[in-house]
């Protein structure tokens, strides 16, 4: 589901009631059959999602309906509403128990649009793009044409008009309803629609300064740049012919990115390509945050209700395994136990091997994986060997490779090593942290493909982090390898947030070292850091970075592989920046979403070298009309001062992006002059147009899709134009439950015309199979072919084992005790695991009376500690249940929890009947619904069983569809009454097969007696 779909999702917790609690509250997306709407788009075919469009350009505005209709106003009043907290006067009616608002008036203090048309009420939501609408024939909603639901309550009209009451508004419009204390209603937008300025860039818990390459969005891609992220990570960037190349340090690996084309290849072999490249500045390498996710390895997200973006290294220990089981005497007793194991071979690897166990009071985790694969292995030593040990009484330790998961070696400049870690969390909250062992210094080539870690010196270090993990302090230290330099560091870092939404500070962040050098570099030094962001209401926005790194922390002596190469000529660094945004909150004519930027930068660095950069930039950017391009100016001017004199850089850059439904555009252009010697300024245009992929889908889950694309590069001198498609496609079900084929095939063609600089037509495919031998194991071959004489063909073997049920928990704090089972699929209905009925994954287990809950692993164990002493009724969550499974009647079993004791329980889950299809008039009597045949819809469906139980009846919605929701397993008459005559199917629900789809075709000659209609049954109530 798309970000608007689910921002409108969200929008319906509105139907709830009329005001949603005393405050707005950020809701979350809630399926409409939660919220006591009619669930239609789960009833709905393909055809009645596809309807025409809700507002078209034969849409009149929503004023002119009231107009046209000045006697509607004898019973309209304003009133006073508090719209995104300014005071507004509504339109408002009475319509019999009901209030109505005017939804025009509401959408414009929202900078909305409202349209009608016909039967429909639409809506041009300002803040995501969305176009809502509601159906006046029938209530029901939709965003960018997909059903969300139907709202309860609602009266028919015969056309559209805007009066609609307060749950419909809120719907609409994505706000939150409260009344204040005058009783004033009070709509509030969700925060996930209020735009977002200024984003931070944070890197593995620390800020980074961006300085004129800052994060930002085009539509809902969002740009990182992939430098700054590279250097706070440690990786190693190289830009050579326009493919770019990150050394990761973590695993050694090269991932390289063709600019151009968008292509990933891994240690120089073809693995795919990167979605929106269309959108990446090229130049300063502000990238989507795919490809930055996929060069760096790591995880990338925008921090909910924030402007911080955050970068998390995808560290390996994440996943390490959690103190568990029950009370001490009997984790005592436990012998050594083996719980799984998992392993992965490949011709080209690595070639990874994981066990989990546990002995006495202590969880195992040992991982072993090679540099290359078998056809590289590479014996000298493994790029990676670890065994975690967790306690039950709440410590965790590794020894083997270690990533500094709680910065304990912040200051030195290391964060892998090899030896040992321990921490553990104390009652406060508080996390202490040690390490210790011998740093990552580089890599040492094996072969072409093989590079394995090298390591030398030694670090260590300690850290207190905040149960928050806003703050820490710590102290560490270093020493190379031949014992000749060292570092002893005490450093600390706070952030700091603050509850105010619109003005007044934002966010603060600080952190300081203080170091030690031994060595070539003797001495003390320090560097520090700040930020700070403040509204100074909601247009204007101020940011403040200033940091200073001493001339040995700059010069990297602390380090464990610094060689004494420290002297004068490396200086300390200091950096101050400041910026300012305002963002208008009207449109100016035909321009919209204006904003206006300004930043002034100083760079100093010292010593023999000493040199100062400044700089300062203005931005501009606006949207042209509603459906207009999104256009944006920088122009930045910096100085360099040094010993060889002055030089002025003069950089002009504009952008443009257009979106339609069809393909999305950008177009750069950069202008960059200088006064430096020898140096010219340069001038690049950059164009490219992306076209939304055509998908076509077929039976069984298989489909294919195809998106061509075009790029035009102009350097001032030569024009280079290519324009390619990429075809992609797969197989779904057709070959089988087992076996999943997908392919892609992307070709690219050189349109400049100069053959001295054109490559001719590209082509890369890559076809990938996978075949699953069992539940656990699966066996992949991937082919890729640039069709130039470079391919390759990996075939590997990835499966687990499962040798005993893990043990996840840890020792129950006194007077509290643990509740652990399983949730299964209870096939036969018995209320009794057997031992062919898998466990349920994803299920949330609660301990109902209590805010204690916790989701089922992949085998369906749930293990929920320190539950307090007493008597408990343990359910699951509906919502959390598969799609087509439901809990069973009294399935909430009670359980006796003592103090340090486990209770444990399984609860079974079964799958929920369904009896779906369509009614149809089949006028060929081929038994299919075929194009052109009517649907007939309002009609009663009778479903009743055989053994003589109570038949259940409902009507067909539209397109004649119809739907029965758990239905337990037996044979069953499916009865409709068309102009009298019965019409009979006979189905038949199992357990092995409990979704039974049934079309009821009638035939011509009883649909066209009485028009279809079942006018026997009576037409205000049920037959």
């Amino acid at each position: 589901m798309s970000l608007r779909s689910i921002l409108s999702a969200a929008a319906f917790a509105a139907v709830l009631g009329p005001f949603g609690g005393a405050e707005a509250q950020s809701v979350a997306p809630t399926p409409p059959t939660e919220l006591g709407i009619e669930n239609t788009q789960a009833q709905l075919p393909t055809e009645a999602r596809e309807i025409s469009d809700a507002v078209d350009e034969r849409a009149v505005p929503a004023s002119a309906a009231i107009d046209a209709a000045p006697e509607a106003a004898v019973s309209i009043e304003h009133v006073d509403m508090i719209i995104e907290g300014a005071l507004t006067s509504v339109r408002s009616r009475t319509m019999g128990e009901t209030q109505q608002f005017n939804l025009t008036d509401v959408g414009e203090a929202l900078r909305s649009r409202v349209e009608l048309h016909d039967t429909l009420l639409g809506y041009h939501r300002f803040q995501d793009g969305a176009l809502m609408s509601i159906n006046m024939t029938d209530g029901k909603v939709r965003s960018n044409k997909v059903v969300l639901g139907k709202l309860p309550n609602f009266e028919p009209r015969e056309t559209a008009d805007p009066w609609i009451a307060i749950n419909a508004v809120a719907v609409m419009t994505g706000t939150h309803v409260s009344k204040d204390d005058q009783g004033r209603t009070v709509l509030k937008l969700d925060k996930r629609l209020k735009p977002q300025f200024g984003l931070e860039l944070w890197v593995n818990g620390a800020p980074v300064d961006t300085f004129d390459n800052q994060p930002r969005t085009i539509g809902a891609v969002l740009l990182l740049p992939l430098e700054e992220v590279v250097d706070a990570l440690g990786h190693t960037l190289t830009d050579e012919n326009g493919v770019i190349t990150v050394l990761r340090t973590q695993d050694q690996a090269r991932i390289s990115l063709e600019l151009a084309t968008g292509l990933i290849s891994v240690n120089t072999t073809p693995r795919g390509v990167t979605p929106d490249m269309q959108f990446a500045e090229r130049d300063t390498l502000l990238l989507p945050f795919t490809a930055v996710e996929t060069l760096t390895g790591t995880h990338i997200k925008l921090a909910p209700g924030s402007n911080r973006v955050e970068v998390t290294l995808d560290n390996r220990l994440d996943s390490t395994a959690l103190p568990g089981q029950d009370v001490s005497d009997e984790a005592k007793k436990t012998p050594f136990t083996v719980e799984a194991l998992g392993y992965e071979i490949s011709d080209r690897g690595p070639l990874r091997a994981e066990a989990t166990a546990y002995v006495g009071t202590y969880n195992l985790r040992a991982q072993i994986e090679s540099a290359g694969g078998l056809e590289d292995f590479a014996r000298s030593q493994p790029a990676w060997a670890s065994v975690d040990i967790a306690s039950l009484k709440g410590w965790n330790a590794t020894v083997g490779d270690y990533n500094s998961s709680f910065r304990e070696l912040s200051g030195t400049g290391q964060n892998r090593i090899r030896g040992a870690s321990w921490r553990t969390q104390k009652p406060s909250g508080t996390i202490l942290a040690i390490a210790a062992g011998v740093p990552l210094t580089g890599s040492k080539a094996e072969s072409d493909r093989v590079a394995v870690p090298e390591f030398g010196g030694f670090a260590a270090g300690a850290r207190l982090v905040s149960k928050d993990q806003n703050q820490d302090i710590g102290i560490a230290a270093t020493i190379s390898e031949d014992g000749e330099n060292g570092l002893a560091v005490i450093g600390g870092q706070k952030q700091f947030t603050f509850e105010n939404d619109d003005e007044g500070f934002q966010s603060a962040y600080i952190a300081a070292d203080i170091g030690a050098f031994t060595g070539e570099a003797s001495g003390a030094d320090i560097r520090a850091r700040g930020s700070v962001n403040y509204a100074v209401n909601r247009q204007v926005g101020l940011t403040a970075t200033g940091s200073y790194d001493g001339a040995k922390f700059n010069s990297g002596a602390g380090r464990a592989n610094f060689s004494g190469v420290f002297d004068n000529r490396v200086g300390a660094v200091t950096n101050v920046s400041g910026s300012a945004l305002w963002r208008s909150d009207q449109p100016w004519g035909a321009f919209k979403r204006t904003s206006i930027g300004v930043r002034a930068s100083l760079n100093h660095r010292g010593g023999e070298s000493e040199r100062t950069n400044t700089g300062l930039s203005a931005s501009l950017t606006t949207q042209i009309g509603d459906a207009g391009p999104t256009v944006s100016a920088n122009i930045q001017q910096t100085q360099l001062s040094g010993p060889d004199g002055d030089v002025t850089t003069s950089v002009v850059r504009l952008r443009a992006a257009q979106r339609w439904k069809w393909a999305n555009a950008t177009a750069s252009y950069v202008n960059s002059t200088t006064d430096a010697p020898d140096t010219e300024g340069r001038q690049q245009l950059t164009a490219a147009i992306q076209a939304k992929p055509y998908r076509k889908n077929f039976e069984n889950g298989a489909s294919l899709q195809i998106a061509p694309n075009a790029t035009l590069n102009w350097d001032g001198e030569s024009t280079d134009i290519r324009a390619g498609a990429s075809l992609s496609g797969t197989s779904g079900r057709v070959l089988g439950d087992r076996l999943t084929v997908t392919g892609r095939l992307s070709a690219l063609s050189d349109f400049s015309g100069e053959e001295e600089n054109s490559a001719g037509a590209r082509f890369y495919g890559n076809l990938q199979a996978r075949y699953r031998l069992g539940r656990n194991t699966e066996i992949t071959a991937i082919y890729s072919d640039d069709f130039s004489g470079h391919n390759d063909l990996s075939i590997g073997l990835r499966g687990r084992v499962t040798f005993n049920e893990p043990r996840i928990q840890r020792l129950p704090d006194e007077g509290n005790g643990v509740v652990s089972g399983r949730v299964f699929l209870d096939r036969n209905r018995d209320g009794i695991r057997q031992a062919d009925e898998t466990g349920v994954p994803g299920v949330l287990v609660k301990v109902i009376g209590t805010r204690v809950g916790l989701n089922t692993n992949r085998e369906g164990y749930f293990t929920i500690q320190n539950v307090r002493q007493g008597l408990y009724s343990i359910g699951v969550s509906k919502r959390s249940l598969p799609l087509g499974y439901m809990v069973p009647e009294f399935s909430e079993p009670r359980v006796t929890v003592g103090s340090g004791r486990k209770t444990e329980v399984e609860i079974p889950i079964i799958l929920s009947g369904q009896v779906r299809g369509a009614i149809f008039v089949d006028e060929n009597a081929n038994g299919v619904t075929d194009k052109g045949e009517k649907r007939l819809e309002g009609q009663w469906v009778r479903l009743i069983p055989e053994d003589g139980g109570d038949p259940r009846v409902i009507q067909s919605a539209s397109f004649g569809q119809y739907g029965f929701e758990n239905i337990d397993p037996g044979k069953y008459r499916l009865e409709v009454t068309v102009s009298g005559m019965p019409v009979v199917q006979v189905v038949e629900v199992t357990n092995e097969d409990p979704f039974v789809v049934q079309s009821v075709p009638v035939p011509p000659d009883i649909a066209n007696r009485g028009g279809g209609v079942d006018l026997s049954a009576g037409i205000l109530g049920e037959p």
